[in-house]
């Protein structure tokens, strides 16, 4: 029995078991005695699992923006059974159909595989939530497509000096009622041969409010 990141591996069995491990510290191994939560079966260990740490219903999400944190979230949404779609330009889009999406897990010292549905441009498909990743200075450019996408839920992810007035422009200009929250998540490093080179703490985290109040619990989760 191998314990990589919450999966659980019979060698030899083909099978896998996504688990939430129920350790008090998220930085020490598991050990004889130690209690887990089964929620779902993988065929594949390496891949990701659309039967992983599911929460109360699937959801389709849109990931806009593939660098190490946009690729990170798209793990993670994968990992929790999502239906996730990741937007990308150029030879790295090139590189996610034909390769998946490689992330090497530079502290945890193990590599993870996963297969979104990949675009290059926005489509009409209706998404429940998309996370906007992308630099500061490139996000205002998004503001448009950010109006015109089929979502009731729109986060735009990192260090942002205008969150008020791309919030204004977004809602102002939206096809479909829209709420507007921020994000901001602490993982980092590099894409390097094909692959994402990702350093984090733990299962990494997001912190997400509003501009001037906090989202209602039901919408933030």
């Amino acid at each position: 029995l191998v314990i990589t990141n919450y999966i659980l591996e019979f060698p030899g069995e083909g099978l896998s078991i996504c688990v939430l491990l129920h350790l008090g510290d998220e930085g020490k191994y598991a050990e004889p005695g130690d209690s887990f939560l089964c929620v779902g079966l993988c065929g594949d260990p390496g891949a990701g699992c659309s039967a992983g740490m599911k929460g109360s219903e699937e959801m389709k999400a849109l990931v806009y923006g593939a660098g190490v944190i946009g690729s990170y979230l798209t793990h993670v949404l994968c990992m929790a059974g999502n239906d996730v779609t990741l937007l990308a330009r150029g030879s790295w889009r090139e590189t996610l159909e034909r390769d998946g999406l490689t992330i090497s897990h530079r502290l945890q010292r193990e590599t993870t595989h996963d297969r979104p549905r990949m675009i290059g441009t926005l489509d009409d498909v209706h998404y429940d939530l998309v996370f906007a990743v992308m630099q500061y200075q490139q996000m205002s450019a998004l503001l448009d497509e950010l109006s015109q996408v089929n979502s009731p839920l729109v986060v735009l992810v990192g260090n942002n000096a205008a969150a008020k007035g791309m919030e204004t422009y977004i809602q102002a200009h939206t096809a479909v009622p829209k709420i507007v929250l921020f994000g901001f998540q602490g993982t980092g490093r590099r894409r390097e041969d094909g692959k994402v080179l990702c350093v984090r703490w733990g299962m990494g985290s997001m912190s997400i409010g509003g501009v001037e109040s906090e989202p209602p619990d039901g919408v933030k989760q």
